[in-house]
């Protein structure tokens, strides 16, 4: 298969998994929304934030690492996802650990804070970093040979059974956190499939000395993406603490169409790792050629959902809100807002792949640091006084500056790989 055609499969399988559980989630949500209302959906918003911030550190970027070492390697790939896996799993039992822990200290509130209702949500919820973190693992595999097709398929059975239980929670008329449950049977459904379709079948690994490599080659990455979400989610947890649970949900649905558009990167980044790596091998300047081609395609691809998203947020906001929408019609304007920093988020994930593809990732440290810290005061001095509307503003204005700052080392990396030839 050539190559255009291997980033097309599997990006294509991507999309449609990804088509498929958008919509299971927006479904979910519609209920949801529909069902509990701002304060409700708030609530819900509150505890995936929360349990969310401890998914990356489960993650920690270690699977660039080992679709590098599997792609040198083969011959020991049971060694370097047993291993992987094995990490994982203690990592993701510590973090449930410190995520309760965190809990007790936070504050409790009845109209804004940390609720009863969250507080036992979160509980729930923290079992899916088991599940994720060994779907997760599996994604590796499945990255590496370029079948995504397989892992798509995993996740839209999973999220399918959720969508089910989902459905008749709340018809039940169940407190909110009660939809967690659904979450962790459809997550562990999505892991029991990944064992079944990987071709190979891997256990635990608990080989210290190897954990350290994977730790040494992935901290700068996995200090990235705590970072990354650490300014992804900071917003909706300072709005849990200084607003009404009700803004919350109207920004956490904003949000929601947001978090949509922004997977689309992710997955055509993901399919063209491997090919990145295999083209940097081959020859420097076609690497460079490559780069320039996919920065074109994503700056179209954004610049058109952008102006998609701006002109029909009224009716994607008030179409899913049902006959609750006067709760949510200020965010139509927060989904406006953070509409237009797709380009932004497009080429950022592009230029970071192409920075891990040339080994120069511990730069994304200190740029993903700045722009932590950045987003963090902005958030502080903003959102208690304007809202949600200044956590979509945050947002764009933070997504531009990391933009801009990848795009300087970037640039001169093609450029110097299309000199070498």
């Amino acid at each position: 298969m050539s190559t255009k055609l291997t980033i097309f499969y599997n990006t294509t399988a991507q999309a449609v998994g990804r088509f498929f559980t958008a919509g299971i989630t927006y479904f979910i949500t519609l209920f949801l929304v529909r069902e509990y209302g701002a304060v409700g959906f708030g609530e819900f918003t509150k505890i995936l934030t929360y349990v969310s911030y401890f998914y990356i550190f489960a993650d920690f970027g270690a699977n660039a690492y080992i679709v590098k070492k599997l792609s040198e390697d083969e011959e020991t790939s049971l060694k370097h996802l047993s291993n992987l896996m094995g990490l994982r799993l203690i990592f993701a039992l510590f973090l449930i650990f410190l995520s309760l822990a965190f809990l007790v200290v936070l504050p409790q509130g009845s109209g804004q804070g940390f609720t009863f209702v969250t507080r036992i949500g979160v509980i729930i919820a923290s079992l899916t970093m088991i599940t994720q973190a060994m779907i997760t693992t599996f994604s590796a595999w499945f990255q590496k040979n370029l079948r995504y097709d397989k892992l798509s398929l995993t996740l839209i059975i999973g999220n399918l059974f959720t969508l089910i239980v989902a459905y008749f929670i709340t018809l039940s008329s169940l407190p909110v956190y009660y939809v967690f449950v659904a979450y962790v049977f459809g997550q562990a459904i999505s892991v029991f499939l990944c064992y079944l379709l990987a071709e190979k079948k891997f256990g635990l690994g608990f080989d210290f000395t190897y954990w350290k490599r994977i730790i040494a080659f992935s901290w700068p990455l996995g200090l990235t993406l705590i970072f990354n979400l650490v300014y992804f989610k900071v917003d909706s947890f300072i709005l849990t603490l200084t607003r009404s649970t009700q803004e919350v949900g109207i920004y956490g649905l904003a949000y929601k169409f947001f978090e949509m558009a922004i997977i689309f990167p992710s997955f055509f980044m993901n399919s063209l790792y491997p090919v990145f790596l295999e083209k940097l091998k081959e020859r420097p300047g076609n690497f460079s050629e490559l780069t320039k081609n996919i920065g074109v395609f994503l700056i179209g691809t954004s610049l058109v959902l952008a102006l998609t998203i701006f002109f029909i947020a009224p009716f994607l906001i008030n179409f899913t809100a049902g006959d609750k929408q006067a709760d949510f019609v200020g965010g139509i304007s927060a989904l406006r807002i953070l509409s237009l920093s797709l380009p932004a988020f497009f080429l950022s994930s592009f230029f970071m792949w192409v920075l891990i593809t040339t080994q120069k990732q511990i730069l994304l440290v200190p740029f993903y640091g700045f722009s932590m810290i950045l987003n963090i005061f902005l958030n502080i001095l903003l959102i208690p006084r304007y809202g949600y509307l200044a956590a979509a503003s945050t947002t764009l204005i933070t997504e531009v500056c990391v933009t801009l700052l990848l795009a300087i080392p970037v640039w001169r990396i093609i450029k110097k790989n299309k000199t070498s030839g």
